[in-house]
């Protein structure tokens, strides 16, 4: 079987759980199966020269063919969409459907819809290549990707997508972010140092807000899009969405949110998971309670909640407790905070050895959450949001392997005092995680993959 995966782009310029699951993934299927891989590429300084879209062979990845999408469309991450007219420019089809004619997959698996143009799924249906859209996300959903309004769950498309998105990239930093010399960048740790340091940070965060400006006499105002061209922007996601003929949920959250939007669309919840060891073994606590947080420095991933759980009991009295936070860049001045930078994949059993409980306090509706499957992956008790997709994987034992709380201070404080006062309570989480019939075997994972191609094949 051929397939082709699309991706945002790769490490070191793209990551998170969206690449390290779809890298796994693609590597596990080239074992059996011919597959080959298609990024964005670099975007052109000239508007005029955007419009000619080319698809280029670059260097393999992991031995297996990678392709590039010369002027691509942009790729916002989480920042928000204002230029509409860019993230919606046509292209012509007749790129797209030579390349797909040439690679003659037998599927296509979509892993986010950033920087694809609609003439991409357009050429693939119209050559009768089946697609499967993996849901890691809301993008199409939702410009900034997390549907959250002044941190609180969205649910209206199109109302507040404006003022959410004011702090949307501007055209000369998505360039860049796309650019040959920003990957150069990425993969120098020096350069990468420098990149990442304040003086650069303040200079990029300058590089934002990409409304039409109007000056008048002492003022700047920005005029940002309106109401109605952010619903033409859902319906231009919209008719991509349409063009899916399977969609992969990762959870049965996002099986009900994509629904709730897409109406009765075909797909089939297939939780993520990683091609890592079953590393689970019996634990001990350690002396000072050890909760880890990988969940970086975005407002919605929680860690100011967590943080403020564990102020509060140390107010209390109760200070044999620190917090393992990875991915912060902006780092406050608790104690009990010790901050470690972005971990790598040959890292992963240096973390979690170091931890008791993983907090996953998530204040958006997360798809799923890589982190819980890892940490149950090392026996290290879990305790989330019920936000959270991934806790569809505490159902696979009548005992308890993790706490599922409400997404507020005082329900993670009850449970983080519940076990810094008895110990033995974290020794019983990760008895049961031993014992639970998780399937941490990645050849179940793949079994279910290939089964959901066949469906989507057959359709």
């Amino acid at each position: 079987m051929k397939i082709l995966h699309y991706l945002s782009g790769l490490p070191p310029v793209r990551g998170g759980g969206m690449i390290k699951y779809a890298l796994d993934l693609m590597k596990a299927e080239s074992a059996e199966h011919e597959v080959s891989l298609l990024v964005p590429g670099t975007i052109s300084w000239h508007k005029s020269r955007r419009l000619k879209v080319t698809i280029k062979k670059v260097k393999n990845w992991n031995q297996l063919p990678v392709y590039r999408i010369n002027n691509p469309l942009p790729i916002p991450m989480g920042n928000g969409i204002l230029n509409i007219a860019w993230y919606t420019q046509k292209c012509d089809v007749k790129v797209y459907y030579e390349f797909l004619q040439k690679l003659c997959p037998d599927i296509v698996h979509i892993h986010t819809f950033m920087g694809l143009h609609e003439e991409f799924l357009r050429a693939a249906m119209e050559l009768e290549i089946p697609m499967v859209y993996t849901t890691h996300d809301y993008f199409g959903l939702c410009p900034t990707t997390n549907m959250m309004y002044q941190n609180q769950i969205c649910r209206y498309v199109g109302k507040y997508c404006g003022e959410c998105s004011q702090n949307a990239f501007t055209e000369k930093r998505l360039v860049i972010e796309q650019s040959a010399l920003y990957t150069i960048y990425r993969k120098k740790p020096l350069l990468s140092k420098i990149l990442h340091s304040k003086i650069m940070q303040n200079w990029l965060r300058d590089m934002r807000s990409t409304g039409s400006k109007s000056v008048t006499k002492n003022t700047i105002s920005i005029k940002f899009p309106s109401k109605e061209d952010y619903s033409r922007l859902f319906c231009y996601y919209l008719k991509m969405f349409e063009m899916i003929t399977f969609f992969h949920f990762n959870s049965n959250q996002s099986c009900q949110i994509f629904k709730s939007y897409l109406g009765a669309i075909q797909g089939i919840v297939i939780p993520v998971c990683r091609n890592i060891p079953d590393h689970r073994e019996k634990r001990t606590p350690h002396k000072k309670l050890q909760i880890g947080f990988l969940g970086g420095n975005a407002t919605f991933k929680g860690e100011n909640c967590i943080r403020q759980s564990i102020r509060e009991l140390y107010e209390e009295g109760l200070t044999d407790i620190e917090l393992h936070a990875y991915g912060i860049s902006e780092q406050s001045s608790d104690v009990f905070c010790k901050y470690h930078e972005v971990y790598t994949s040959d890292e992963l059993e240096q973390v979690f050895n170091q931890m008791d409980i993983l907090a996953v306090p998530s204040h958006w509706l997360e798809t799923f959450g890589l982190v819980v499957w890892e940490a149950l992956s090392f026996g290290v008790p879990v305790i989330m949001t019920n936000n959270v997709g991934a806790k569809d994987l505490l159902a696979y034992t009548t005992k308890p392997i993790g706490f599922v709380v409400e997404d507020t201070v005082s329900a993670f404080k009850d449970v983080i005092k519940e076990c810094y006062m008895h110990r033995e309570k974290l020794v019983e989480l990760n008895y049961n995680i031993l014992q639970a019939d998780i399937k941490f075997d990645y050849n179940e994972h793949m079994k279910q993959i290939y089964q959901m191609y066949g469906r989507c094949i057959a359709q």
